[in-house]
């Protein structure tokens, strides 16, 4: 995603072609991560082709059903960073409309995958990724996490209200910051 953000930022101070092309191309391997997985808003880490690349040694690996691609699941919250990071520069420098489109359509399965799973990562297995949560419940159960893992999901739901305009985007935001301590003032702030 910082390639694709970086050949975007190129191309929209230069106008460069390849450039575009660059990130367009980048832009299609981050849709097939989620495509990859088979699960609406989920999205692989990493793919490879069976019989042509090298297997990595390390992971959770699953077949596709074709027999024919390998991706890596248990998905973390610095992908999914990533994964907003790269749509939302996508989207505002390069994507012509039916790019934006795609973009909208994934980005909103992407927050409803966690929206619809408090606040989690499901993988294939129907279990929370290792590293996949940001919910009320966890998110105070490590102090060394809590400020990042706010930060990610609140960042998150204002990419996706920017990118889809959803209502149930900004209620998700808004109950964050109103009922939970997600967005508390700093340290002897006065109001």
């Amino acid at each position: 995603q910082m390639y694709i953000a970086a050949e975007a930022f190129r191309y929209k101070v230069t106008g460069d072609a390849d450039a575009r092309a660059n990130a367009k191309q980048g832009f299609e391997a981050m849709l097939r991560l989620e495509e990859i997985t088979g699960i609406p808003g989920f999205h692989a880490r990493s793919f490879i082709r069976i019989g042509e690349d090298i297997q990595p040694k390390d992971g959770e690996w699953h077949d596709t059903p074709d027999g024919k691609w390998r991706w890596k699941g248990d998905t973390s919250t610095d992908e999914i960073v990533g994964h907003y990071f790269g749509y939302a520069v996508y989207y505002d420098l390069v994507a012509d409309e039916a790019e934006k489109e795609k973009i909208r359509g994934v980005v909103t399965r992407m927050t409803d995958h966690i929206l619809n799973n408090n606040y989690q990562l499901i993988d294939v297995d129907g279990k929370r990724t290792r590293w996949g949560w940001w919910g009320p419940e966890e998110i105070w159960a490590d102090p060394d996490e809590t400020g990042l893992r706010a930060l990610h999901i609140l960042s998150h739901l204002r990419v996706a209200l920017h990118i889809t305009g959803s209502p149930p985007h900004e209620q998700a935001y808004n109950q964050l910051i109103s009922k939970h301590p997600y967005h508390p003032p700093p340290p002897n702030h006065k109001i």
